[in-house]
Protein backbone atom coordinates (compact mmCIF):
# COMPACT_ATOMS: atom_id res chain seq x y z
CA UNK A 1 0.00 0.00 0.00
CA UNK A 2 0.93 3.46 -0.88
CA UNK A 3 -0.14 6.41 1.43
CA UNK A 4 0.43 9.21 -0.89
CA UNK A 5 -1.74 12.07 0.82
CA UNK A 6 -0.83 13.60 3.53
CA UNK A 7 -1.86 13.40 7.36
CA UNK A 8 -2.70 10.11 6.61
CA UNK A 9 -3.77 7.21 9.74
CA UNK A 10 -2.88 3.73 9.10
CA UNK A 11 -3.92 0.48 11.17
CA UNK A 12 -1.85 -2.38 10.53
CA UNK A 13 -3.72 -5.42 10.36
CA UNK A 14 -2.80 -8.74 11.59
CA UNK A 15 -1.03 -10.26 8.21
CA UNK A 16 2.36 -8.55 6.80
CA UNK A 17 2.35 -5.13 6.38
CA UNK A 18 3.91 -3.22 3.30
CA UNK A 19 3.57 0.25 3.31
CA UNK A 20 5.67 2.90 1.42
CA UNK A 21 4.53 6.74 2.82
CA UNK A 22 5.46 9.74 0.94
CA UNK A 23 2.72 12.01 2.16
CA UNK A 24 3.34 14.17 5.01
CA UNK A 25 2.34 13.58 8.50
CA UNK A 26 1.50 10.26 8.06
CA UNK A 27 0.76 8.35 11.42
CA UNK A 28 0.90 4.88 11.38
CA UNK A 29 0.27 2.05 14.15
CA UNK A 30 1.57 -1.63 13.88
CA UNK A 31 0.03 -4.70 15.11
CA UNK A 32 1.80 -8.11 16.17
CA UNK A 33 2.19 -8.54 12.41
CA UNK A 34 5.55 -8.31 10.69
CA UNK A 35 5.87 -4.67 8.93
CA UNK A 36 7.89 -3.43 6.13
CA UNK A 37 7.76 0.07 5.79
CA UNK A 38 9.43 3.15 3.82
CA UNK A 39 8.61 6.54 4.89
CA UNK A 40 9.84 9.00 2.34
CA UNK A 41 10.55 9.61 -1.90
CA UNK A 42 12.52 11.34 -4.21
CA UNK A 43 12.05 14.23 -2.94
CA UNK A 44 13.71 15.75 0.45
CA UNK A 45 9.81 16.65 1.58
CA UNK A 46 8.46 13.28 1.09
CA UNK A 47 7.50 11.66 3.94
CA UNK A 48 8.33 14.46 6.73
CA UNK A 49 6.76 14.24 10.07
CA UNK A 50 5.81 10.47 9.93
CA UNK A 51 4.83 8.92 13.20
CA UNK A 52 5.39 5.33 13.19
CA UNK A 53 3.69 3.25 16.73
CA UNK A 54 6.15 0.16 15.80
CA UNK A 55 4.04 -3.22 16.70
CA UNK A 56 5.44 -6.55 18.44
CA UNK A 57 6.08 -7.92 15.26
CA UNK A 58 9.75 -7.86 12.83
CA UNK A 59 9.70 -4.39 11.09
CA UNK A 60 12.04 -3.30 8.64
CA UNK A 61 11.85 0.29 8.43
CA UNK A 62 13.68 2.80 5.74
CA UNK A 63 13.00 6.55 6.53
CA UNK A 64 14.22 9.31 3.86
CA UNK A 65 11.96 11.77 4.92
CA UNK A 66 12.95 14.26 7.55
CA UNK A 67 11.60 14.60 11.25
CA UNK A 68 10.23 11.33 11.25
CA UNK A 69 9.40 9.78 14.32
CA UNK A 70 9.73 5.85 15.76
CA UNK A 71 8.02 4.43 18.63
CA UNK A 72 9.07 1.29 19.39
CA UNK A 73 7.47 -1.74 20.50
CA UNK A 74 8.30 -4.99 21.73
CA UNK A 75 9.50 -6.83 18.68
CA UNK A 76 12.56 -6.68 16.07
CA UNK A 77 13.25 -3.44 14.66
CA UNK A 78 15.57 -3.28 11.57
CA UNK A 79 15.80 0.83 10.65
CA UNK A 80 17.60 2.89 8.43
CA UNK A 81 17.09 6.68 9.99
CA UNK A 82 18.33 8.59 6.47
CA UNK A 83 15.97 11.77 7.09
CA UNK A 84 17.29 14.89 8.88
CA UNK A 85 16.07 15.59 12.26
CA UNK A 86 14.50 12.31 12.94
CA UNK A 87 13.47 10.83 16.47
CA UNK A 88 13.84 6.82 17.33
CA UNK A 89 12.45 6.19 20.50
CA UNK A 90 14.17 2.38 20.77
CA UNK A 91 11.82 -0.29 22.32
CA UNK A 92 12.01 -3.01 24.87
CA UNK A 93 13.17 -5.68 21.98
CA UNK A 94 16.16 -5.39 19.86
CA UNK A 95 17.14 -2.53 17.52
CA UNK A 96 19.21 -2.37 14.76
CA UNK A 97 19.76 0.84 13.11
CA UNK A 98 21.64 2.48 10.28
CA UNK A 99 21.53 6.06 10.97
CA UNK A 100 23.00 8.07 8.23
CA UNK A 101 20.73 11.28 8.46
CA UNK A 102 22.01 14.34 10.05
CA UNK A 103 20.90 15.06 13.58
CA UNK A 104 18.95 12.32 14.82
CA UNK A 105 18.07 11.36 18.59
CA UNK A 106 18.01 8.20 19.55
CA UNK A 107 16.76 6.92 23.08
CA UNK A 108 17.03 3.05 24.36
CA UNK A 109 14.38 1.84 26.43
CA UNK A 110 13.64 1.84 29.59
CA UNK A 111 13.64 -2.28 30.33
CA UNK A 112 16.95 -3.90 31.37
CA UNK A 113 18.06 -6.20 28.91
CA UNK A 114 16.88 -4.48 25.75
CA UNK A 115 19.56 -4.21 22.63
CA UNK A 116 20.46 -1.19 21.28
CA UNK A 117 22.81 -1.90 17.40
CA UNK A 118 23.86 1.30 16.18
CA UNK A 119 26.16 2.50 13.22
CA UNK A 120 25.70 5.70 12.79
CA UNK A 121 27.21 7.85 9.92
CA UNK A 122 25.46 10.98 10.09
CA UNK A 123 26.49 14.01 11.65
CA UNK A 124 25.15 15.51 15.28
CA UNK A 125 23.79 12.13 16.23
CA UNK A 126 22.38 12.08 20.14
CA UNK A 127 22.24 8.38 21.28
CA UNK A 128 21.18 8.33 25.01
CA UNK A 129 20.97 4.37 26.00
CA UNK A 130 19.01 4.03 28.97
CA UNK A 131 18.60 0.81 30.48
CA UNK A 132 19.43 -0.91 27.24
CA UNK A 133 22.58 -2.86 26.47
CA UNK A 134 24.22 -0.62 23.31
CA UNK A 135 26.40 -1.43 20.65
CA UNK A 136 27.17 1.74 18.63
CA UNK A 137 30.16 3.08 15.97
CA UNK A 138 29.88 6.55 15.72
CA UNK A 139 31.11 7.64 12.42
CA UNK A 140 29.51 11.04 11.77
CA UNK A 141 31.12 14.33 13.03
CA UNK A 142 29.91 15.73 16.13
CA UNK A 143 28.23 12.66 17.84
CA UNK A 144 26.74 12.96 21.50
CA UNK A 145 26.43 9.58 23.30
CA UNK A 146 24.62 9.04 26.90
CA UNK A 147 25.80 6.16 28.31
CA UNK A 148 23.51 3.84 30.81
CA UNK A 149 22.83 1.15 33.03
CA UNK A 150 23.80 -1.27 30.50
CA UNK A 151 26.79 -1.83 28.82
CA UNK A 152 28.20 0.23 26.89
CA UNK A 153 30.30 -0.69 23.72
CA UNK A 154 31.35 2.64 21.88
CA UNK A 155 33.57 2.73 18.75
CA UNK A 156 34.29 6.41 17.66
CA UNK A 157 35.93 7.05 14.12
CA UNK A 158 34.27 10.03 13.58
CA UNK A 159 35.51 14.11 14.82
CA UNK A 160 34.57 15.36 17.70
CA UNK A 161 32.17 12.93 19.09
CA UNK A 162 31.58 13.82 23.29
CA UNK A 163 30.67 10.62 25.22
CA UNK A 164 28.81 10.61 28.79
CA UNK A 165 29.37 8.00 30.96
CA UNK A 166 26.43 6.29 33.02
CA UNK A 167 26.12 3.45 35.88
CA UNK A 168 27.23 0.56 33.07
CA UNK A 169 30.38 -0.49 32.34
CA UNK A 170 31.40 0.97 29.39
CA UNK A 171 34.10 0.26 26.72
CA UNK A 172 35.26 2.97 23.94
CA UNK A 173 37.56 2.56 21.36
CA UNK A 174 38.65 6.27 19.14
CA UNK A 175 40.68 6.99 16.52
CA UNK A 176 39.50 10.81 16.72
CA UNK A 177 39.50 13.63 18.36
CA UNK A 178 37.10 12.70 21.32
CA UNK A 179 35.89 13.79 24.66
CA UNK A 180 34.64 11.77 27.42
CA UNK A 181 33.08 11.98 30.87
CA UNK A 182 33.59 9.21 33.01
CA UNK A 183 30.07 7.84 35.12
CA UNK A 184 30.04 5.60 38.01
CA UNK A 185 30.79 2.86 36.33
CA UNK A 186 34.04 1.45 35.11
CA UNK A 187 35.27 2.55 31.62
CA UNK A 188 37.58 1.05 29.70
CA UNK A 189 39.36 2.80 26.89
CA UNK A 190 41.56 2.44 23.70
CA UNK A 191 43.29 5.54 22.37
CA UNK A 192 44.73 6.45 18.78
CA UNK A 193 45.60 8.99 15.97
CA UNK A 194 43.22 11.18 17.37
CA UNK A 195 43.72 13.73 21.09
CA UNK A 196 41.17 12.08 23.97
CA UNK A 197 40.37 14.02 27.01
CA UNK A 198 38.77 11.68 29.16
CA UNK A 199 37.07 12.97 32.88
CA UNK A 200 37.04 10.73 35.37
CA UNK A 201 33.67 10.14 37.44
CA UNK A 202 33.25 10.74 41.04
CA UNK A 203 33.90 7.71 42.73
CA UNK A 204 34.57 5.79 39.19
CA UNK A 205 37.42 3.99 37.81
CA UNK A 206 38.91 4.07 33.92
CA UNK A 207 41.50 1.70 32.54
CA UNK A 208 43.07 3.56 29.49
CA UNK A 209 45.84 3.21 26.88
CA UNK A 210 47.13 5.95 24.67
CA UNK A 211 47.01 5.77 21.56
CA UNK A 212 49.33 8.38 19.39
CA UNK A 213 47.35 11.39 19.56
CA UNK A 214 48.06 11.70 23.46
CA UNK A 215 45.24 11.50 26.32
CA UNK A 216 44.70 14.34 29.28
CA UNK A 217 43.03 12.77 31.92
CA UNK A 218 41.41 15.00 34.93
CA UNK A 219 40.97 12.69 37.41
CA UNK A 220 38.04 13.29 39.69
CA UNK A 221 37.44 13.09 43.77
CA UNK A 222 37.94 9.53 44.66
CA UNK A 223 38.68 8.16 41.47
CA UNK A 224 40.86 5.87 40.22
CA UNK A 225 42.36 5.21 37.14
CA UNK A 226 44.80 2.76 35.23
CA UNK A 227 46.90 4.19 32.50
CA UNK A 228 48.89 2.16 30.13
CA UNK A 229 51.60 4.62 27.88
CA UNK A 230 51.44 4.56 23.94
CA UNK A 231 53.12 6.52 21.49
CA UNK A 232 51.25 9.59 23.12
CA UNK A 233 51.95 12.10 25.35
CA UNK A 234 50.09 11.72 28.68
CA UNK A 235 48.83 14.63 31.04
CA UNK A 236 47.13 13.87 34.08
CA UNK A 237 45.56 16.66 36.24
CA UNK A 238 45.10 15.44 39.89
CA UNK A 239 42.18 15.57 42.29
CA UNK A 240 41.06 15.20 45.89
CA UNK A 241 41.77 11.38 47.33
CA UNK A 242 42.58 10.13 43.18
CA UNK A 243 44.44 7.92 42.56
CA UNK A 244 46.36 6.99 39.42
CA UNK A 245 48.53 4.41 38.19
CA UNK A 246 51.11 4.62 35.41
CA UNK A 247 52.41 1.94 33.23
CA UNK A 248 54.84 2.90 30.50
CA UNK A 249 57.83 0.98 28.85
CA UNK A 250 61.34 2.99 27.64
CA UNK A 251 61.32 4.23 24.61
CA UNK A 252 57.29 5.35 24.74
CA UNK A 253 56.30 8.32 25.70
CA UNK A 254 56.09 9.59 29.93
CA UNK A 255 53.38 11.54 31.68
CA UNK A 256 53.27 14.93 32.79
CA UNK A 257 51.53 15.03 36.75
CA UNK A 258 49.92 18.43 37.62
CA UNK A 259 49.02 17.69 41.39
CA UNK A 260 46.44 19.59 42.77
CA UNK A 261 44.70 20.59 46.18
CA UNK A 262 43.52 17.36 47.81
CA UNK A 263 45.13 14.26 48.29
CA UNK A 264 46.31 12.54 45.46
CA UNK A 265 48.22 9.69 44.40
CA UNK A 266 50.59 9.41 40.93
CA UNK A 267 52.09 5.75 40.89
CA UNK A 268 54.46 5.33 37.94
CA UNK A 269 56.67 2.76 39.76
CA UNK A 270 56.18 0.66 37.17
CA UNK A 271 57.19 2.41 34.36
CA UNK A 272 60.82 3.15 33.09
CA UNK A 273 59.44 6.40 31.31
CA UNK A 274 61.24 9.35 32.08
CA UNK A 275 58.39 11.58 33.84
CA UNK A 276 57.17 15.26 34.77
CA UNK A 277 55.54 15.55 38.24
CA UNK A 278 54.25 18.75 39.34
CA UNK A 279 53.48 19.04 43.24
CA UNK A 280 50.38 20.91 44.01
CA UNK A 281 49.13 22.81 47.22
CA UNK A 282 47.62 19.58 48.65
CA UNK A 283 49.69 16.73 49.69
CA UNK A 284 50.41 14.12 47.06
CA UNK A 285 52.21 10.74 46.99
CA UNK A 286 54.33 10.49 43.62
CA UNK A 287 56.55 7.38 41.82
CA UNK A 288 58.24 8.12 38.71
CA UNK A 289 59.30 5.43 37.88
CA UNK A 290 62.96 3.47 36.96
CA UNK A 291 63.23 6.25 33.92
CA UNK A 292 64.88 10.24 34.19
CA UNK A 293 61.98 11.75 36.19
CA UNK A 294 61.74 15.70 37.00
CA UNK A 295 59.62 16.41 40.28
CA UNK A 296 58.96 20.41 40.22
CA UNK A 297 57.46 22.72 42.62
CA UNK A 298 56.57 25.91 42.50
CA UNK A 299 56.35 27.85 45.64
CA UNK A 300 53.36 29.84 44.25
CA UNK A 301 51.23 26.30 44.01
CA UNK A 302 52.65 24.60 46.66
CA UNK A 303 51.78 26.55 49.50
CA UNK A 304 53.52 24.82 52.26
CA UNK A 305 52.20 21.08 51.06
CA UNK A 306 53.70 18.17 52.97
CA UNK A 307 54.37 15.41 49.72
CA UNK A 308 56.02 12.28 49.50
CA UNK A 309 58.33 10.67 46.78
CA UNK A 310 58.47 6.96 47.11
CA UNK A 311 61.52 5.83 44.44
CA UNK A 312 64.08 9.45 44.21
CA UNK A 313 67.25 8.16 42.28
CA UNK A 314 70.34 9.10 41.17
CA UNK A 315 68.79 9.63 37.29
CA UNK A 316 65.92 11.54 38.88
CA UNK A 317 65.84 15.56 39.44
CA UNK A 318 64.47 17.57 41.90
CA UNK A 319 63.16 21.56 40.73
CA UNK A 320 62.86 24.21 43.28
CA UNK A 321 61.23 27.67 42.16
CA UNK A 322 60.65 30.43 43.91
CA UNK A 323 62.60 28.69 47.12
CA UNK A 324 65.85 30.06 49.14
CA UNK A 325 68.60 27.00 49.05
CA UNK A 326 69.71 29.11 52.17
CA UNK A 327 66.16 28.40 54.36
CA UNK A 328 66.22 24.62 52.95
CA UNK A 329 67.43 22.11 56.10
CA UNK A 330 66.90 18.44 55.85
CA UNK A 331 66.03 15.36 58.80
CA UNK A 332 65.76 11.69 59.05
CA UNK A 333 62.59 9.87 60.55
CA UNK A 334 63.52 5.98 60.91
CA UNK A 335 61.02 4.38 58.95
CA UNK A 336 59.56 7.56 57.17
CA UNK A 337 62.62 8.41 54.97
CA UNK A 338 64.28 11.93 54.48
CA UNK A 339 62.39 15.02 54.11
CA UNK A 340 63.89 18.24 53.15
CA UNK A 341 61.67 21.73 54.36
CA UNK A 342 61.45 24.63 52.19
CA UNK A 343 61.68 28.22 53.12
CA UNK A 344 57.87 28.58 52.45
CA UNK A 345 56.85 25.44 55.08
CA UNK A 346 56.63 22.74 51.84
CA UNK A 347 58.06 19.38 53.12
CA UNK A 348 59.20 17.06 50.96
CA UNK A 349 60.01 13.20 52.59
CA UNK A 350 61.66 10.87 50.34
CA UNK A 351 60.41 7.60 52.20
CA UNK A 352 63.42 5.56 50.08
CA UNK A 353 66.45 8.16 51.65
CA UNK A 354 68.20 7.50 54.45
CA UNK A 355 70.44 10.16 55.81
CA UNK A 356 73.40 8.07 55.02
CA UNK A 357 75.61 10.66 53.04
CA UNK A 358 75.62 9.33 49.97
CA UNK A 359 71.49 9.83 50.21
CA UNK A 360 72.55 12.74 51.40
CA UNK A 361 74.92 13.46 48.02
CA UNK A 362 72.29 12.01 46.02
CA UNK A 363 69.61 14.51 46.98
CA UNK A 364 71.93 17.66 46.68
CA UNK A 365 73.30 17.15 43.42
CA UNK A 366 69.72 16.13 41.61
CA UNK A 367 68.23 19.31 43.39
CA UNK A 368 68.34 22.64 41.46
CA UNK A 369 66.98 26.27 42.94
CA UNK A 370 65.71 28.83 40.50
Amino acid sequence: MTLGGANALDFAGTGTNDLVVTGANAILVGSTADANVTIGGANPSDGANALYFVGSGTSNISVAGSAATLVGGTGTVNATLGGSGGLDLAGSGTNNLTVTGDSVAVLGDTTTGSVLDASVTGAYATISASAANQTVTLGGANALDFAGTGTNDLVVTGANATLIGGTGAETVSTSTNTLLFGGSGAMSLIGGAGNVTLVGGTGGSEAATVGAGGLTFVSAQTNTASIQAGSGSTEVLGNANGAVSYFGAAGQAGVTFFAGSGNETLDASSSSTNNNLFAGSGSATMSGGSGANNFVFYRTATLGSQDLITDFSSTDNLYLTGYDSTKSSTSYTAGQGLTLKLSDGTQITFSNLTNSASDQTKLQNATHYG
